[in-house]
């Protein structure tokens, strides 16, 4: 990916009690935050990845972001983002970063509890082609890119996906907590 491309990074602030989350987007390159998006998704929903999509079609962004970054595979509680089809839609790589290291098998217990037989679909139909690497003390879910492509990613979508944290935390709660 050429060196100042594009990046969308979307995290989200939510409570149980809440039936909607916020949904913050960050967009930037080289260090600069240049947009910021925003949508609402269900808590607990199956509306994650067209929100994602609708956000970047329908912004001035459009076919400018060349890649796009979550904080993890679900969003608003288990709102699982289908990332294969991200990535075909916006014809872009997809990077899902978190601190610790995603427990699939945790996952997939809770989506079966709750009964979210659409989810856990998804889940299961995307973990077959997502591959998972350390890269600057994060783990990293990825598809759409090779391993070394990917690690570029990562240091850049990382301080978008704090800023679109911090920023939903602070709508959400009144001021900023938790980390990415």
């Amino acid at each position: 990916m050429k060196q100042g491309s594009r990046i969308a990074a979307f995290d989200e602030s939510f409570s149980r009690s809440d039936s909607e989350s916020l949904v913050i987007g960050m967009i930037g390159r080289m260090g600069s935050v240049e947009g910021v998006l925003s949508f609402r998704v269900r808590v607990d929903g199956t509306d994650a990845t067209d929100g994602i999509i609708k956000a970047i079609v329908n912004s001035r962004f459009n076919g400018q972001v060349k890649a796009a970054a979550l904080n993890g595979i679900t969003l608003a509680g288990l709102n699982v983002i289908d990332i294969e089809a991200l990535r075909k839609r916006l014809r872009i790589p997809v990077i899902a970063i978190t601190r610790k290291r995603p427990r699939r098998s945790l996952l997939r217990l809770a989506l079966r509890k709750r009964g979210r037989k659409e989810c856990l679909s998804v889940f299961e139909r995307n973990i077959k082609d997502i591959r998972i690497a350390n890269a600057s003390g994060y783990h990293v879910q990825y598809i759409g890119r090779d391993y070394d492509d990917m690690r570029g990613l990562v240091e850049e979508s990382t301080s978008l996906l704090r800023l679109a944290h911090m920023t939903a935390s602070g709508v959400r709660h009144g001021e900023s907590k938790g980390r990415v």
